[in-house]
């Protein structure tokens, strides 16, 4: 961990806390690792982990800020003490406009371990001094969440402040865990280093988590038009079905398939038709609503379960998407007379 661009005087005025000797520290590290590696449900994972850097902190206002493309994806634990909705609210808002532009983000994701602002109410990085007065605080610490989760701390000692400590980074950024508190001045060294090993540990239940979580996506979605697979369908029409059923309620279903897809591939080659197929996917998803079932049947066959709707319903979203298709330019259409979808 690197300590020279904090000064010293940001330590002494730490709040008073029991001393924790290294052998409950590692205890205490050593019970929320196995604590946040029991479930492989990501929630619950994001869950565990915020709990339990409340738990080594002992400040319950924690947040997990996750990289989703070029946005950042906000979760609070549910801890006694915590934001409220209306906060987590806020800062999620926040999060839209600076997105990957915070200053604390780059610090990061620039190779370094941790971020310490110890005076919220005078730190240049905390740009929105308003928002930090609506979360209650005038402190915070952030480490790193990376994709491999291999950060190597140095033995550090609070003797050794503020001198460099150095310490190797691997693994791109995917997001920090942050602990806020309503003190100025409120985070020790020792604080500091287990958040950054706890880190280490979240960062790789939360590759395990993303792991099952794709396997998961595996099974039941068909990997080419990211819609669900045959089996998914079957499942979900099963489902509808014995809901319609029980409510008497109208349930339709569209299938269609590509005119001509063998000599479209034979033509263009098979790269060119998984392109197609891709493109349609995403042209079905466009065109039906959220409660709708789209999947790939098999081959270039597709189907649509259509929950709530009659027989005049379905015609419509079943023209809705041939004039989507019909107006759509696809990978070498203008070459091919012979293929119609």
């Amino acid at each position: 961990m690197q300590f020279a661009d904090i000064p010293g005087s940001d330590f002494p005025r730490v709040k008073e806390r029991q001393i924790v000797s290294t052998e409950e520290k590692l205890k205490l590290l050593l019970g929320v690792s196995t604590e946040i590696s029991r479930s492989l449900d990501m929630d619950k994972t994001l869950s565990s982990i915020a709990e339990s850097a409340a738990k080594i902190t002992g400040e319950p206002k924690v947040a997990i800020r996750l990289i989703d493309g070029d946005k950042v994806k906000i979760i609070s634990g549910t801890q006694e003490g915590g934001f409220s909705e209306e906060q987590i609210t806020a800062m999620r808002d926040h999060a839209k406009e600076s997105g990957l532009e915070s200053p604390s983000f780059k610090e990061l994701a620039s190779g370094k371990s941790f971020v310490y602002v110890a005076d919220a109410t005078t730190d240049n990085r905390v740009r929105d001094k308003k928002l930090a007065e609506r979360l209650g605080f005038k402190s915070y610490v952030a480490v790193p969440l990376r994709e491999s989760g291999q950060i190597q701390f140095a033995e550090m000692q609070a003797s050794d402040f503020p001198e460099v400590i150095e310490d190797k980074v691997a693994g791109k950024i995917v997001g920090d865990l942050r602990v806020y508190s309503s003190a100025q001045y409120a985070f020790s060294p020792e604080d500091i280093e287990l958040l950054g090993n706890l880190a280490v540990q979240a960062s790789i239940a939360l590759n395990n988590a993303r792991l099952h979580q794709r396997v998961q996506e595996l099974a039941t979605t068909d990997g080419l038009t990211n819609l669900p697979n045959r089996r998914t369908f079957e499942e979900r029409l099963d489902a509808e079905l014995a809901r319609a059923r029980r409510s008497g309620h109208p349930l339709s279903l569209v299938m269609f398939d590509i005119d001509h897809f063998k000599h479209y591939n034979d033509t263009n080659g098979h790269r060119a038709g998984d392109a197609l197929l891709t493109q349609l996917g995403g042209i079905v998803r466009r065109n039906v609503r959220v409660t709708d079932t789209p999947a790939r049947y098999g081959g270039e066959e597709f189907a649509v379960i259509l929950p709530e709707t009659d027989k005049e319903g379905a015609w419509k979203v079943a023209e809705k998407i041939r004039k989507a298709v019909f107006g759509t330019d696809f990978p070498h259409g203008e070459n091919s007379r012979y293929w119609r979808v």
